[in-house]
């Protein structure tokens, strides 16, 4: 949920500073487009650092999901007013960029307070501190979303006729009003939907913490969140060692392993990796074979492509290092009741009875 609200609400401050010197001098129209334009992102960032300590009060009155939500719902006013902002309202555009600053910083102190907590809700279930591991994904992640958010945009400026340095056309300006207000309004708002699923609230973490002191005592707990039975580290259903191996695979190939061998699962993962990196040579393949010239427009396709080539070189990266566990995975031959087992410690209910070896997934 967490990962999903922060590719979310990457994409709003991403077009902004991308697409800014365009609003400000092509639809604002002030005299001095350039010292406006300082002013305006003086503007934004500021009030992103001025607010935050409003904001911190504020999370600790309502909880941090519920100041998530307010700041989304202010960051999504802001933008969408933007749309009706005219030639010569620079002063209105300052003031709702300050609007939209704010939600911006309230994103950059509440969004990490977030991560802290879903850490803490691992070690429940893990006994281990993954600070380091969590933060690496959070931090690699939105960038996915970060490099489309600020090259699309510039390259359908392009396929429909901007032209730096002059007048631009209805189209071009109808389509700055609708990338620099209604996408960012957009994302707001469906950043909000996901906030709504987070589950950990200030009693939810206090009951995590709880939980974890309770393991320290040697003592099992429930989480707050599933309901399960969580027993301390060293009882859980299965081994650590054991769990990380198969935390590298979805339940769904989990079940292929427990019913057809674990060789089937390391099959399954190399032609993944392979299908990955025979995306990425096609769609190489088909954007150099349609280049007319490197002074040539790249427009929307060529850089949705160069995209979809890099995705998919990620995922084949992704999927080798699966292959690499789904093999030791299979060397280490551990029984299809291990893998039921472990897997079945995981649904509400709690830990299963030892006894249990089905070899299929309730």
């Amino acid at each position: 949920i967490l990962l999903g609200k922060s590719l979310l609400m990457g994409i709003p401050g991403t077009l902004t500073g991308t697409l800014l010197p365009f609003f400000t001098q092509y639809v604002v129209q002030p005299d001095n487009p350039a010292r406006w334009l300082m002013l305006l992102l003086a503007g934004y960032f500021s009030s992103a650092f001025l607010f935050l300590p409003l904001w911190i009060v504020i999370s600790r009155r309502v909880g941090k999901r519920n100041a998530a939500l307010m700041s989304q719902t202010i960051g999504g006013f802001g933008a969408l007013t933007v749309v009706f902002v005219g030639p010569g309202e620079t002063w209105l555009l300052l003031a709702l960029l300050v609007l939209n600053g704010s939600a911006f910083g309230a994103f950059s102190f509440l969004m990490p307070a977030m991560k802290a907590d879903v850490i803490d809700h691992d070690e429940l279930h893990t006994g281990r501190r993954r600070e380091a591991q969590y933060t690496s994904l959070w931090a690699i992640l939105p960038k996915f979303v970060m490099i489309p958010a600020s090259a699309i945009p510039i390259a359908l400026l392009g396929t429909l006729g901007y032209v730096p340095n002059v007048e631009q056309s209805e189209t071009v300006i109808r389509a700055l009003r609708w990338m620099f207000a209604v996408a960012p309004a957009a994302c707001f708002a469906a950043a909000f939907v996901v906030t709504l699923r987070f589950p950990i609230q200030h009693a939810t973490h206090r009951k995590i913490l709880d939980g974890i002191a309770a393991h320290q005592r040697g003592e099992s707990a429930i989480d707050p969140v599933s309901g399960l039975r969580v027993p301390p580290p060293g009882q859980h259903a299965v081994d650590d060692d054991t769990a990380w191996y198969l935390d590298h695979f979805s339940p769904r190939e989990l079940t292929l392993a427990a019913r057809e061998g674990q060789p089937s699962l390391a099959r399954r993962v190399a032609w993944l990796a392979a299908g990955s990196l025979a995306l990425c040579v096609a769609v190489g393949w088909v954007l150099l074979h349609g280049m007319t010239g490197l002074d040539a427009k790249p427009g929307v396709p060529s850089v949705i492509g160069v995209m979809v080539s890099g995705l998919a070189f990620c995922a084949f990266v992704f999927h080798l290092v699966r292959l690499r566990a789904a093999r030791r995975f299979a060397a280490r031959g551990i029984p299809a009741e291990t893998i039921t087992r472990y897997h079945r410690s995981l649904q509400p209910g709690g830990i299963p009875d030892e006894s249990d070896t089905d070899v299929g997934f309730a």
